[in-house]
Parts: structure tokens; C-alpha cells; sequence
């Protein structure tokens, strides 16, 4: 279980491109994994670029020297990157891009930044990049984040948004979760949201998965996930997992494409200092049917961040959110 060589907390997980030749080589090291953190006791933040699988040895740390506050998220689309901190939000930043794999960055803001910043961001390609915001606010870019401009301005929920996913059948179909059970999508591209009734009234929702425009998986703040079948008009509550603390959150949840394989991330927030649990799905991700292949045992940090190379694993990322990261490769 590595850890960064810098004194940071990894923040966020993403796959750039997966695994090309399963049939061939290791998949894992033709998969190239970025990573972003806080700024703990370094000058600034960092994006790691790893090109094979998140192997220890291999991971290349850039310290991104516009910014001296927390990268909460980032996408990563090919050689395009783009980066997100809402600490850092203003007229003139909030997010940075780059064309050229985290090397050289430019910095985009909006007005409406300073009031409700930036938080999550996910992404079809160029032509459709969304970030979720506080206060319900939903952004959107569809020319490379050469601009932005405000898709929702908190009229569908005005909670604070901290995952957004596009849903991989039909991109017209997007959803998003928050703070205090929200949950909104749009069926028209992000052009208009409506809210939806989240699946566990008054909690955080922390965890989602968009499997399809019918089926999505959500982890809340008390350690539940939810299933709806029917593009999140009803929910049913999963099984509680196998050996899963009392007091625990769902993190992450997220399925290898095209796959029945999903994993999921779970915290021990009653611990002290917390423990992280890694679950795998075989089956859809249906109920009953996770089971435990890593944490527990004083494994002494939480995870905040899941990415696959392929259906066998990938990277989990987390920490302390300060000075303390841990990064656990899988499979």
C-alpha cells in the first residue's frame, strides 16, 4: 500500500485510458491512471500521471503552481486534462485545463464562481464537460473548457452538488447527487434539470454510479447504498455489506464498463483514525452479493477515490485530507 512521497492527501481517481490488450499483456500497465491532492505541507497541489496502472515506482508528480489551495476533482480525457478546486474559484480561475497531459495549464473562471464554486466534474469528451457546484449550481462547456457558462443556477436543488455522472447508453441523460439527499438530472444534455426524491431522506448522498440511464447506484454519509431501476423515480436499499462497520460511509462506487464487475469504497468513520474496506461485485452490482477483498485490520486511512484499468482492479486514492495519502492498487 504506497503512500505519495509528498506530504499530501489524494483527493480524486481517474482513468486517462484503459487497458488496451487484456488478451495480450497485463492490462494494468497499459492503462494510464492520473491522481489529484491537497496541498498538506507542500506550496501547492499536485497531479500525479502514472502510464502503468498505478504502479509504486512509476508515478509522476507535478506540483500545479497556479494554485496553493485543495484540487477537489479532475477529468481526465486522454492527453486533455482539467482540473477543479473550489477554494480556488474567482472570476478568472476555479478550473484549469491542458492539452497536453497536466503539463502546461490554462486557467478558466466565471463570475458566478465566487459565490457557488466548483466541486465535481465529469465528461463525455471536449463537447460536453460538466461541474457540479455548491448551492445547486451546474456548469457546463461543450469546446474544451474554452469557456463556461451556467447550465442550472440552483433552481433543481440548492444543495451542494459533489457528483455528477453521465449515463454511458444515452448522454442526453445526466445525474447528479449532494448534500442533504439531493438528487437532480436532466434528459435533454444539461440543458434543464428537475429534482428528483433522493433515497435516504436528510443524509449526504457521497457515492455514484450511473450504470445506465435506468440503473443507478448511490452511497450516502450512513454507510447505505440504494438501487433504483427505473432512472431514480424509486429506490430499493441494498443488503448491508459483508463485515461493514457500524458506522461507515459508501464513498465510491463505480463499475468497469461493459461489465457486471463493480467495486466499491467504504470508510470506517468511527474509527480512529479511520479505516477504509474495498468491496467487489460480480453480479451487476446486486444486493447481497459484494464481498470484501481488502481493509478492515488497521487499515488506517480512508478512501476517497476509485479508478478500473479493467474488470480484475485499478487504483483507490484517499488520506487524511491533509498531509496523510495512501494509494491502494488493486488487483
Amino acid at each position: 500500500m504506497p503512500v505519495p512521497s509528498q506530504d499530501v492527501s489524494i483527493t480524486s481517481v481517474r482513468v486517462c485510458s484503459g487497458a488496451r490488450c487484456a488478451d495480450r499483456c497485463d492490462p494494468q500497465r497499459e492503462c494510464v491512471v492520473t491522481m489529484t491532492s491537497t496541498v498538506g505541507d507542500e506550496a501547492n497541489p499536485i497531479f500525479y500521471r502514472n502510464v502503468n496502472g498505478g504502479e509504486l515506482d512509476d508515478w509522476v508528480a507535478t506540483p500545479v503552481t497556479e494554485w496553493d489551495e485543495d484540487i477537489d476533482d479532475h477529468l481526465c480525457l486522454g492527453s486533455f486534462v482539467a482540473l477543479v478546486s473550489g477554494g480556488e474559484a474567482s472570476a478568472t480561475t476555479g478550473l484549469l485545463r491542458s492539452d497536453d497531459n497536466g503539463v502546461t495549464r490554462v486557467a478558466l473562471g466565471h463570475a458566478d464562481f465566487v459565490a457557488n464554486p466548483p466541486r465535481c466534474i465529469e465528461g463525455l469528451d471536449r463537447t460536453m464537460i460538466l461541474v457540479g457546484g455548491d448551492n445547486g449550481y451546474i456548469y457546463g462547456s461543450t469546446d474544451g473548457l474554452l469557456t463556461i457558462d451556467v447550465w442550472d443556477a440552483g433552481a433543481a436543488t440548492t444543495e451542494n452538488i459533489v457528483r455528477i455522472k453521465i449515463a454511458p447508453d444515452n448522454p442526453m441523460v445526466i445525474f447528479a447527487i449532494g448534500e442533504n439527499n439531493a438528487l437532480v438530472k436532466s434528459e435533454d444534455g444539461g440543458a434543464t434539470w428537475f429534482a428528483l426524491t433522493g433515497p435516504s431522506a436528510g443524509d449526504d448522498l457521497l457515492a455514484l454510479d450511473v450504470v445506465s440511464q435506468s440503473q443507478l447506484l448511490i452511497g450516502n454519509i450512513t454507510g447505505e447504498i440504494w438501487e433504483s431501476e427505473d432512472g431514480g423515480e424509486t429506490f430499493a436499499m441494498q443488503l448491508a455489506l459483508p463485515n461493514q462497520p457500524a458506522t461507515s460511509e459508501v464513498r465510491d462506487i463505480t463499475h468497469y464498463t461493459n461489465s457486471d464487475v463493480f467495486f466499491a469504497l467504504v470508510n470506517d468513520i468511527g474509527a480512529q483514525p479511520t479505516e477504509f474496506f474495498i468491496y467487489r461485485n460480480e453480479n451487476g452490482g446486486a444486493s447481497g452479493l459484494w464481498h470484501l477483498i481488502q481493509g478492515g485490520d488497521n487499515q488506517r486511512q480512508p478512501l476517497h477515490s476509485i479508478a478500473l484499468c479493467d474488470q480484475n482492479g485499478g487504483v483507490a486514492g484517499g488520506g487524511d485530507g491533509d498531509v496523510t495519502g495512501v494509494v491502494v492498487q488493486i488487483g
